[in-house]
């Protein structure tokens, strides 16, 4: 059996609380808006393996040697791109320790990095392409400022359902205090 599984960051309650405030406070938009139990920030994109338990004792060899670190979210937009966006998320600024982290992870699983530049980014709703023009009349920009502090991150599986994706977190990895 395949699983699909990739490595991200949990969002702590707290910044859950501020996202779904702004939420409330800001839009009535006819997208699909994320499950705050399943907000995360990606590490690496999913990719498949048939046994999560060797990737689970790879990750194991990364615990405890990378610094905890803060992300400062500045600003909600559309993405990827603005021409056609899919998605309204909230983009960080980059953050040593995460890109650090990013390449421990790429480097113990063999994981080829990507091409395309690393964006932090948390995705909070998913836009219908039926629905674009109306998302792209709304002025994003106001600045926000959610800050979360990550002393682990987790390996995740997701599963493709037709009502949406369905996670799992299959093991969290400390980083170092």
């Amino acid at each position: 059996m395949k699983y699909r599984i990739f490595t991200a960051l949990e969002i702590s309650s707290d910044m859950k609380n501020e996202i779904l405030n702004w939420k409330n406070s800001n839009f009535k938009l006819p997208v699909k808006w994320i499950d705050p139990k399943n907000l995360h920030i990606t590490i690496t994109p999913p990719f498949y393996t048939e046994s999560p338990k060797e990737i689970i004792e790879k990750l194991k060899l990364l615990s405890g040697k990378i610094l905890s670190f803060d992300l400062k979210f500045t600003k909600v937009s559309t993405g990827p791109k603005n021409v056609r966006p899919r998605l309204i998320w909230a983009v960080g600024e980059e953050s040593e320790e995460l890109i650090k982290l990013k390449s421990e992870i790429e480097n113990v699983l063999g994981l080829k990095p990507e091409k395309r530049k690393f964006v932090v980014h948390l995705t909070l709703a998913r836009i219908n392409p039926e629905n674009i023009r109306f998302v792209k009349m709304i002025r994003f920009g106001k600045r926000i400022n959610w800050i979360g502090h990550f002393d682990n991150f987790v390996l995740t599986e997701s599963k493709l359902k037709p009502e949406g994706v369905k996670y799992n977190i299959l093991k969290k990895i400390s980083l170092q205090m």
